[in-house]
């Protein structure tokens, strides 16, 4: 019976509620009496089987559980704040009380008198009508529901798992998350999926998300926050008219930053409307591990450092492997409580009920089986091989199963005849469900198989049979056919996307000890990827064409023309326009390819865009094409001049684009910049389109970012390059998003004078700030929120922090003359502070292998420290004469350079200390700063003689003539990640670019700025520029 499961867990939460309330005085007289009611209700529960006779009863029963489930919620968050606080914390509590005591009443007189009446159960919800939610709530895009074919628990497996989690869940604690972690083919999503139905059941399920490999898509994280609001919105109507009156008041936000949509459509709403809330919400995440990489180490960080800090109503259940850089982040966490699934001991009792109700199964669809069949020992034997592991036991079942014209009997046999290994060897049993169930010795068979199984698991979202038909060049109708041999180890049904049954099966394949001909099966994924980009220009050049949608008026929107996303656009197509750019970015390097890429840019650019505008995904377009520009790099001159052109055009255009496909043509093309590439191909392609008076060339400055109060006096991208940080004079930080140039969230308030050094952590998910209030801050770059206390300890201004490249330390220099390092987990110091400096410490850094660090000082000396212990390494360093600026190591770790206010540049043995050659001079003031390149053969240095100077790190010599065009003093210099390129920052408010190698200004000066620049910097693909200013702003640049 399904009562079964609930009569349980509401008996036992029950008893727990009672206890809490009987040893509580403060607790009022209206929870002591609705308790009491509950227990006088509920005292059939021992009984139930009995009462289950009657089956005229079995809907109030079923009632009068969910009734006391709901009761003993209530009361347990009640009580896990404390009954006083309680009482002023959720509004409207008394009331709601009276109601559920109210409610247990009617049920008990309906289940005296017998009657068989259909109760709805009251929920934890205020009803209230809000118009037109529905209509608002759509702009919020959804991710795909999970597969009907996961499946649950059998009933009486996983019990004991299953109860804890969902006890974890439903008790108030500090730990908001429970984190289930296991091994491939332990049952986690089987857990999972039986969790997700148990508070289904109790309407408590905000949301059930299920990563695959296969589906990247589904993993993209504004999916996947756009689907757990939209779940919460349907579960409570106080977050549904939050969430409405957000998405009303700022139209963009659906398409924001992810940082400011967790704290707009998140951490902002659902604290202001926590006091309407009676938890818990459950949000589960099935397979954290099998998201695409950047989205797990986004969404990592989101569960670990960003969900908890939401309101206690809220609770989260994520499953993943024990991979390491989940564990990494969700290990040692107070807020996460982990579980790991055993898979040795309730697991043998579970399988054990698994494989006899399967072979039950099995015995029903085939009269002809003998009634015991297979025996006992036979079900032992397949315990045994199974290893305990759930993904062994239900592939082997359904190999023994196979379609309706196959003999259990005989496939059995065959299973049992494989020599095994102990343990439940997975890919023994792959191998023999292939190598059953498929023709194996036919070639075309064996061809298009390998094809098959290689989409199925290289695709980034999961393909129908028809959509490999077409990006295979496969004859239509064979994918049909070969996945029909495939039901053991693949999940489809024609027409619907062909999944892979366990990740597992996608390692399998692609190991390669598979490889051979005793393995047909085996593809190589270096040509698999290739076939894969190759197929998708295939499908794109046969499909796309102008006007596609066959739009009657160039005038209309694309919101004005009903049914526009489905018209004229086929499934390949579709899969083609999205992902021909990452399947390009996995390829390796192939002439033909190129070709494909040159020929698909020069006829049919501008039709992509059509298609990418009537699907709304133009904000797609930039990434897609970066792929083929990295793809060309180096290659093709011309294909990477025409491709950064198109992400310019793209930018520049996107929300024309967006908003109407035609527009591509009579806007976009012919106001484009005359020397334009797109321009100037595609203006010749239509010759009736009007010509405008239009400037030569793309302006320079791409974003203005403004909202700082006082100077910025540095700035940082993130390793991905998509955000900015700077810090400010006016004591706050702020963070950027690179592409739009728009804020995220507010400014980082905490600390009390200007902020001098900001720096990301290597992962992206931190930033470190260090302030003249002698303070060092963390902060989380997601949220915006403060990590922690203040790393307090300096007892002067800090002028220069850094993360050590593994991003498990933080280093930070004073002007009280002392460096420190800290703990970037806990923030703690590590050790006493490094002293030895007779003066301000001015700048500090780590070495790339994050041994050692180095330090300058206006004592005129340098020191270098070991990085694990902190003592000093040698003596000071001692041959500048006035104030050290600036310090760098090289890429190698092997040498440091530091730039002084002596006008000289000194190259440094990192290992001895002892100066590599004679002071490198040249420059007529002080230099401010200094960088190694990329290959550590040059350094740059820019000085207050308004110039830049390169010079050789090998022999110290000056690489050619002053690089001259600045009028004031050069403060800041850096080199692109390419070594191509130096960018400088001045006092006389410019930026200039230089040819790394001839030391000619790239271009005009970068002008905008209306005060000095104090610091710039290139971003990680060496495509843009961030400026930082004494005007208060932060620019970025086309480099």
């Amino acid at each position: 019976s399904k009562i079964h499961p609930y009569a349980n867990a509401a008996w036992k939460v029950l008893m727990s509620v009672y206890k809490i309330v009987k040893n509580q005085r403060e607790a009022d007289d209206k929870v002591v009496k609705l308790v009491e009611a509950m227990a006088t209700l509920y005292s059939f529960a021992k009984e139930v089987d009995s009462v289950m006779k009657n089956s005229k009863l079995q809907e109030i029963v079923l009632c009068i559980t969910m009734q006391t489930m709901e009761c003993a919620l209530l009361i347990r968050e009640y009580s896990g704040h404390g009954f006083l606080v309680a009482q002023t914390s959720f509004l409207g509590a008394g009331q709601r009380i009276d109601q559920l005591a109210a409610e247990l009443l009617k049920l008990k007189e309906d289940f005296d008198r017998g009657l068989a009446v259909q109760t709805t159960v009251v929920s934890a919800q205020i009803l209230d009508k809000v118009e037109k939610l529905g209509t608002i709530l759509s702009r919020l895009k959804c991710a795909s529901p999970r597969p009907s074919a996961r499946r649950e628990c059998l009933p009486g497996t996983r019990s004991k798992i299953i109860e804890d989690i969902t006890e974890l869940l439903t008790t108030p604690s500090e730990a908001r998350i429970i984190w289930l972690s296991g091994v491939a083919g332990s049952g986690k999503s089987t857990v999972a999926t039986s969790v997700s139905e148990y508070f289904r059941g109790l309407g408590r399920l905000g949301t059930f998300l299920c990563f695959t490999r296969n589906d990247v898509g589904e993993s993209d994280p504004t999916l996947v926050l756009h689907t757990i609001a939209l779940g919460l919105a349907k579960a409570h109507p106080h977050i549904e008219r939050a969430i409405c009156m957000a998405l009303s008041r700022d139209s963009n936000l659906v398409g924001a930053p992810i940082e400011k949509q967790f704290q707009e459509l998140f951490l902002r709403l659902l604290e202001s409307v926590k006091q309407h809330l009676i938890g818990p919400f459950i949000v589960i995440m099935d397979a954290l591990d099998e998201c695409a990489d950047d989205s797990r180490n986004v969404l990592g960080n989101l569960i670990a450092n960003s969900f908890t800090k939401l309101p206690a109503a809220f609770r989260f259940f994520v499953t993943s492997r024990p991979d390491s850089d989940i564990t990494r982040l969700f290990r040692n966490k107070t807020a996460i409580q982990e579980l790991s699934l055993d898979i040795a001991s309730e697991s043998h009792n579970d399988i054990s009920l698994y494989i006899c109700d399967r072979l039950a199964t099995i015995r029903q669809a085939h009269p002809d089986l003998n009634p015991i069949w297979p025996g006992d020992q036979t079900v032992q034997q397949l315990i045994s091989l199974s290893g305990n592991l759930f993904i062994w036991a239900a592939t082997a079942l359904d190999f023994i199963q196979g379609k309706k014209s196959f003999q259990p009997h005989t496939r059995l046999q065959t299973l049992l005849k494989t020599p095994f290994q102990t343990g439940g060897n997975l890919d023994q049993l792959y191998t023999l469900a292939l190598r059953s169930d498929g023709d194996w010795d036919d070639g075309e068979f064996r061809k298009s198989a390998t094809a098959i199984l290689a989409a199925i698991v290289l695709a980034k979202v999961p393909m129908t049979d028809s959509v490999m038909d077409s990006i295979l060049r496969l004859d239509d109708g064979t994918a049909s056919r070969v996945l029909k041999f495939l039901g053991s180890v693949v999940q489809w049904s024609a027409g619907q996307p062909a999944r892979t049954l366990h990740a597992s099966f996608g390692d399998f394949l692609v190991q390669p000890n598979n490889s051979g001909p005793n393995n047909p099966w085996f593809f190589d994924v270096v040509t698999a990827k290739k076939s894969l980009a190759s197929g998708c220009f295939t499908v794109l050049q046969k499909h796309l064409r102008f006007n596609i949608c066959r739009l009657p008026d160039s005038h209309l929107l694309n919101s004005e023309v009903p049914g526009l996303p489905e018209s004229h656009l086929p499934p390949a197509l579709k899969y083609a326009s999205r992902f021909w750019g990452p399947h390009l970015g996995d390829s390796e390097f192939d002439d033909q390819i190129l070709l494909s890429l040159k020929s698909f840019l020069t006829q049919q650019f501008l039709f992509w865009l059509e298609v990418l505008s009537i699907r709304q995904m133009v904000p797609f377009a930039a990434g897609i094409l970066q792929f083929a520009r990295n793809y060309a790099l180096g290659r093709d001159d011309w294909i990477e001049m025409f491709i950064k052109d198109a992400q310019k055009f793209v930018s520049v255009f996107a929300p024309v684009i967006a908003q109407s496909a035609p527009h591509i043509y009579i806007s976009a093309v012919p106001l484009a910049p005359r020397q334009s590439a797109v321009r100037a191909h595609y203006m010749s392609c239509f010759p009736g389109l009007l010509r405008y008076s239009v400037p030569d060339s793309w302006m320079s400055l791409e974003k203005i970012l403004q909202g700082h109060n006082g100077s910025v006096l540095s700035v940082a991208f993130s390793l991905d390059g998509q955000h900015i940080v700077s810090g400010s004079s006016d004591q706050t930080l702020r963070i950027w998003d690179a592409a739009t140039g728009a804020a995220i969230g507010k400014p980082l308030q905490g600390h009390n004078d200007a902020v001098s050094s900001v720096v990301f952590s290597p992962d992206g998910q931190r930033i470190v700030s260090g302030s003249g209030d002698k303070m060092v801050r963390i902060w989380d770059a997601a949220t915006g929120a403060a990590i922690g206390e203040p790393l307090q300890g300096h007892n002067d201004a800090v002028s220069s922090v850094a993360f050590s490249p593994d991003g498990q330390r933080i280093v930070s220099g004073s002007g009280d003359r002392t460096v420190r390092i800290w703990d970037a987990a806990t923030g703690a110091a590590i050790g006493e502070p490094l002293q030895g400096h007779n003066d301000w410490v001015s700048s500090v850094a780590f070495s790339p292998d994050g041994q050692r660090i180095v330090s300058g000082s206006s004592d005129q000396t340098v020191w270098i420290w070991d990085a694990a212990t902190g003592a000093a390494i040698g003596e000071p360093l001692q041959g500048h004469n006035d104030w050290v600026l600036s310090v760098a190591f090289s890429p190698d770790s092997q040498r440091m350079v530091s730039g002084s206010g002596d006008q000289t540049v000194r190259i440094w043995d990192a290992a001895t200390g002892a100066a590599i050659g004679e002071p490198l001079e040249g420059h007529n003031d002080g230099v401010w700063s200094v960088a190694f390149s990329p290959d550590g053969q040059r350094i740059v240095s820019g000085s207050g003689d308004q110039t830049v100077r390169i010079w050789d790190a090998a022999t110290g010599a000056a690489i050619g003539e002053p690089l001259q065009g600045h009028n004031d003093g050069v403060w800041s210099v850096a080199f692109s990640p390419d070594g191509q390129r130096i960018v400088s920052g001045s006092g006389d408010q410019t930026v200039r670019i230089w040819d790394a190698a001839t030391g000619a200004a790239i271009g005009e000066p970068l002008e905008g700025h209306n005060d000095g620049v104090w610091s710039v910097a290139f971003s990680p693909d060496g495509q843009r520029i961030v400026s930082g200013s004494g005007d208060q702003t932060v620019r970025i640049w086309d480099a």
